[in-house]
């Protein structure tokens, strides 16, 4: 018995008090095989009830204490020198092995206890986590993703960070397996690629990850090609996004378009044709084009990707007469309008020496018509207040009623 664990939590303690005699004989005849951390399917019970995973465990109880409620002192101890030995072991599963037992939709038992120990270590001696095996923080951070917890955890982000170079491998191997196995969604690829402080890691996997993976979903690919466009070296995306044109269906424009969208943002020149004669007039090929060109500009507060006055041109002449100006029945532009007063801003503000010649070319255009008055604004000293900002712009815009917007309500996005 338990004296301090009976009376802090006397209810769990009791209730339980059957399951630890039933422990008691069965495991304790197998101590040293526990000890050892070769008893995996024991350890992984416990290990479960550590991690929250317990269903008849109130998880409002601390962590370690779970265990105690469980095992009697002598075998809560065994269980302890079990964990610690399996973060020691050499014959840890590989990432291979785990994304497989993903695909099978059978976690391996291992992975629970692996959880359990470096969670337990990250609490008791954060320090100490670096200090395991590498083949531990490599199960560990596959594990974290595969054998889903829930839980946060800090140890991860100090694995990210201060072991990004053997994790970036190992999770490429991980995400790769799971893409050969079918699989559209790729657990943990989001957050590696969106935090900041994980970019070395994102920079190692992105554009193999891209070259690969032609079963991702839509809003996926979209949020992949974003981070490459952040992360990635610019000359090898180039190339990937080279290749990826020649590969993906251009009949499916939701896929496409972004493709031919980040190529054209990396290499204006050479894509400026084929981005005119892909686009024409079809607006199913223009808006997720538009969508993403947008999107990815706004997300570039480094200026990777600061287009020439020509190159932002070409890509209103392409996509603005397609959409007049309209306004929701509140009075406010609706997305694709500010989408398109977007590249004008971009335009507007513009430094480079050509943009009052791409600017004039646009006002020769018949279908720019219709923003020939921003056109001609943006010609001027400060025009149109960009210096503040593009939500300043577009309101000076829309406020002095140089957007000649329609109210089609049943068209609106």
């Amino acid at each position: 018995m338990n004296p301090e664990i009976h009376s802090r939590y006397p209810a769990e303690y009791q209730d339980k008090a059957v399951e630890r005699q039933q422990n008691d004989v069965c495991l304790l005849p197998r101590l040293k095989e526990i000890q050892a951390g070769q008893a995996v399917e024991v350890l992984a019970r416990f290990a479960k009830a550590y991690l929250g995973l317990f269903l008849e465990m109130d998880n409002s109880i601390p962590a370690p204490q779970r265990i105690s409620i469980l095992a009697n002192p002598t075998l809560a101890a065994a269980i302890w020198q079990g964990i610690a030995a399996v973060l020691q072991r050499s014959d840890l599963p590989d990432a291979q092995s785990i994304a497989t037992s993903m695909q099978h939709e059978q976690p391996l038992d291992i992975g629970y206890v692996i959880l359990a120990g470096i969670f337990h270590t990250d609490e008791t001696d954060p320090a100490a986590v670096l200090a395991l095996p590498a083949t531990t923080l490599s199960a560990a951070v596959c594990f974290y993703y595969a054998n889903k917890t829930g839980l946060p955890a800090p140890w991860l982000e100090q694995v990210l960070t201060q072991r990004h170079t053997q994790v970036a491998t190992v999770l490429l191997r991980f995400w790769l397996q799971l893409i050969e196995q079918g699989f559209d969604y790729l657990p943990g690829l989001m957050p590696v690629l969106q935090v900041t402080a994980q970019q070395p890691v994102a920079r190692s996997v992105v554009l193999p990850i891209l070259q690969h993976w032609h079963g991702c979903r839509r809003k996926v690919l979209r949020e992949v090609l974003l981070a490459a466009l952040q992360v990635a070296d610019q000359k090898a995306f180039g190339e990937v996004a080279a290749t990826a044109l020649t590969q993906w269906n251009p009949h499916e424009p939701a896929r496409y378009a972004m493709w031919l969208g980040a190529a054209y943002l990396l290499d204006p020149t050479q894509y400026a044709q084929t981005l005119a004669d892909y686009l024409g007039r079809s607006r199913e090929r223009i808006l997720p084009l538009l969508d993403f060109v947008v999107l990815a500009l706004q997300n570039d507060t480094n200026r990777r990707y600061d287009l020439a006055a020509n190159a932002i041109a070409l890509l209103l002449r392409s996509v603005a007469p397609k959409f007049t100006p309209q306004e929701d029945p509140h009075g406010n532009l609706c997305d694709n309008t500010l989408r398109v007063m977007y590249l004008f801003y971009r335009l507007a503000s513009s430094t480079d020496p050509q943009k009052a010649a791409a600017v004039t070319q646009l006002l020769q255009v018949r279908v720019m018509k219709l923003y020939s008055a921003i056109l001609q604004a943006s010609l001027l000293p400060q025009g149109n207040k960009q210096v503040a900002g593009f939500d300043a712009y577009v309101a000076h815009l829309h406020q002095s009623g140089q957007i000649h917007c329609k109210r089609n309500w049943s068209d609106l996005r």
